[in-house]
Parts: structure tokens; C-alpha cells; sequence
């Protein structure tokens, strides 16, 4: 899929699809979304989320917003450190 993206698009930068972890091992970022019903019933829909994410976590900004970060945290990362940026929102 990558190189036929590569070949179809070829003025785009690469795929982030195997970025390193926290760990310095590389992961495939899942990128199949399947709907899921939560428990949580303030989490679906937009303002519940929002309350939810500003509640618990602090965001902080991508060095350089141009490029793909060094690492993408995993989620149990995320929370753990409780600090967020765009791609591991």
C-alpha cells in the first residue's frame, strides 16, 4: 500500500505507518476504525470528549508541526503522562 501511494502521489512525504514507540520498537499504526459503543455515554459526542481530553491531559505542541515526531507514544503512555500532541490525540 505504501509504495502505491508513493506511486500515485509521488510529491507526498511517506506514510506514517511503522513510526518507533517510546520503547524504540517500531508498531503499525492501526488505521481501521470500527465503531464501538462505550460505557463512558458523555464520551460520544464532541463536547463530552472535549471536556474529557482538557480534563486529563495538558497538550503540547510538535517541536516542528512539518515533520513526524521521533516517536508515537502509546496509549498507555499517553495516559500515563497524561500530556498529548496532535498525533497521539
Amino acid at each position: 500500500m505504501e509504495l502505491d501511494v508513493c506511486v500515485c502521489v509521488p510529491c507526498c512525504r511517506p506514510l506514517f505507518l511503522t513510526p518507533k514507540n517510546e520503547a524504540g520498537v517500531r508498531k503499525l499504526v492501526c488505521t481501521t476504525l470500527r465503531p464501538t459503543l462505550l460505557p463512558h455515554t458523555d464520551l460520544y459526542d464532541l463536547p463530552g470528549i472535549v471536556q474529557f481530553v482538557a480534563s486529563y491531559f495538558a497538550y503540547e505542541p510538535l517541536a516542528n508541526p512539518v515533520h513526524y515526531p521521533d516517536f508515537l507514544p502509546s496509549p498507555s503512555s499517553v495516559i500515563s503522562w497524561q500530556v498529548i500532541d496532535s498525533t497521539s490525540a
